[in-house]
């Protein structure tokens, strides 16, 4: 949540995937799945790799693999 807010959820990453619009909600990795209004900078990362700045930020760096980066970049493009 942007207030910075967090919730206990009974549910796998994969689960979630399912459950949300994917025209707002993005797999950036294992660890994240990001609504569009929560990506502020993104900036090119080692290996075609992508570092996201997101709202609230986090605490460790996420990354979008060199695999995921098309994908992600075509959602954006949406």
């Amino acid at each position: 949540m942007q207030d910075g807010r967090r919730f206990i959820v009974d549910y796998t990453m994969e689960d979630l995937e399912t459950l949300v619009d994917p025209r707002q909600f993005f797999r950036l990795n294992r660890q994240y799945l990001a609504n569009l209004s929560a990506i502020q900078k993104i900036h090119n990362y080692f290996n075609g790799k992508l570092k996201l700045e997101l709202r609230p930020e986090s605490a460790e760096e996420v990354l979008v693999s060199r695999e995921r980066a098309p994908s992600f970049k075509n959602w954006l493009d949406g």
